[in-house]
């Protein structure tokens, strides 16, 4: 047993081990730290963990591998850990300008739960194993509901956080009950042995049954997505959670969410008969993905026109981006890796800098109607160019990452022969344009009640920056960033 131990690849475990460290190290600082004295001291030992994280991970590019069959390092992981180390960050720096007294009173409970839901999305996108799978997500999911209660003296919180942890017990259910039916046909809890022995013709007389299994799996998984159909969660709780945990479950969670989808994707849908060839399959999978994709897009930008919130209008919008996110999946072309990747990082600069400039201006004007951005173009001209540029991409106008992030998707869905879904994608992206022109009518075209300029805190003004600068390279270096993608992988 010594011999076994001391064999296996420990280094491939550094990134979530420096994470679980500096979360134990924060509740420690915490716990010593008088009640009465601020925890704004927490945040560079925040910044130093994320950091010391991501050195790892980009070191493990050089010896990637697996841990006990069980813990994949590869290409994929690699750069969707990055991904969510840089997202955190930026979470973080959103953290620092909450101003709800209940967020800053439990500021230090906040930021462990924080790096323990990291952890949970870290070792997401690296398990090949379902029960270890399991075990992550509901270490993210656990984490997560937490932290949108925060705000215990607000209704809209409370009644977030109620209907989250409901959505997912529900989801959690449903998870464990579509992998029960995966692992008792094929006795394997490994992934990649799943899809290799469900390729076996003796299992075909039990078709149903693996429909069944992936059909509860993948609604389970959308949870995390927040995309049809678990997706009742989204906009109550985007409304009523502090922004910054608004901000880490619209990117982090989602993005751990379909790296999941990927592996299984990779693992497992590849080597089914006929899926990616514009058929139904042979267990129905490209057509329950198809449907997913179009009536989150559809009916999330839909209802998104009637929103007069932004935040609960951001969360519509983010179901319909979930929605753009499952196309590469139904269409199953030889890019989708790629695609999701690249759509994943244009989604993180759009949405958390829009939602940074969000919560700026509801902390300025005491409110997240639309109406408080009136005006917000005389007020402040570089704040107000600065949106243009993040909801220009979030619509997926030309020059922009968001752009150019619809636009590859719609390829690979008319290469597969998917003409449908790719038309319920056009479509759904000019539904967009209404609600993502009505804000920029009240910024731009709307006098506001006050000329005051609109001044943007350290933490606000990073993200907003990043955001900005982030979907204007995106659309400006598409090339190159793909290319280093593909390298990547």
């Amino acid at each position: 047993m010594p011999d076994l131990l001391t064999a296996l690849p420990w280094h491939l475990l550094v990134p979530e081990a420096i994470v679980l460290f500096f979360a134990i190290v924060l509740l420690l600082v915490d716990l010593i730290i008088p009640p009465e004295r601020s925890r704004r001291g927490l945040y560079p030992l925040a910044f130093l963990g994320l950091f010391s994280a991501a050195v790892a991970v980009v070191l493990s590019f050089r010896n990637p591998g697996d841990f006990a069959g069980a813990f994949v390092v590869d290409g994929f992981a690699l750069m969707m850990k990055l991904l969510l180390l840089f997202g955190t960050a930026l979470v973080l720096f959103m953290a620092l300008d909450e101003h709800d007294p209940s967020f800053r009173r439990a500021e230090g409970d906040a930021l462990v739960l924080l790096f323990l839901g990291l952890l949970g999305a870290l070792v997401m996108v690296s398990a090949r194993d379902m029960a270890l799978l399991f075990v992550a997500v509901e270490t993210l999911s656990v984490a997560s509901y937490a932290l949108v209660g925060f705000k215990k003296r607000t209704v809209a919180s409370l009644e977030g956080a109620l209907k989250y942890v409901l959505s997912g017990a529900t989801a959690t259910a449903a998870f464990a009950f579509g992998a029960s039916f995966l692992v008792g046909l094929t006795g394997t809890t490994d992934l990649y042995a799943l899809g290799e022995r469900l390729t076996d013709p003796a299992l075909l007389r039990y078709e149903a049954l693996v429909y069944i299994g992936f059909f509860f799996m993948f609604a389970a998984l959308t949870f995390k997505a927040s995309s049809m159909p678990f997706y009742m969660w989204t906009p109550d709780v985007y409304q009523g959670a502090p922004t910054a945990v608004t901000g880490f479950l619209a990117f982090v969670s989602k993005a751990a969410g379909f790296a999941v989808l990927v592996r299984l994707m990779i693992a497992v849908f590849i080597r089914l008969p006929e899926y990616g060839r514009g058929t139904d399959g042979a267990f129905g999978s490209a057509a329950t993905l198809a449907l997913i994709a179009a009536l989150s897009m559809l009916i999330g930008n839909a209802v998104a026109l009637w929103q007069t919130d932004a935040k609960r209008m951001l969360a519509y919008s983010s179901i319909a981006h979930a929605g753009y996110l499952f196309v590469p999946f139904a269409a199953a072309s030889p890019m989708f890796v790629e695609q999701v990747a690249f759509y994943l990082v244009a989604y993180l600069f759009m949405t958390l800098g829009a939602f940074a400039i969000i919560e700026a201006v509801a902390k300025d004007r005491g409110s997240y109607r639309l109406e408080a951005f009136a005006g917000l173009y005389h007020r402040s001209p570089g704040v107000a160019v600065g949106m243009l540029v993040l909801l220009l991409s979030l619509a997926g106008i030309p020059l922009t990452a968001g752009f150019f992030g619809k636009w590859y998707i719609l390829l690979g869905a008319l290469a597969g022969g998917h003409f449908v879904l790719a038309g319920a994608l056009v479509v759904a992206t000019l539904i967009s344009y209404g609600y993502y022109f009505a804000l920029l009518s009240q910024v731009f075209m709307r006098p506001g009640e006050t000329e005051r300029p609109l001044v943007l805190s350290p933490g606000t003004g990073i993200v907003f920056a990043v955001g900005v600068v982030g979907s204007l390279l995106g659309g400006l270096f598409f090339g190159p960033i793909v290319e280093v993608i593909q390298r990547a992988f």
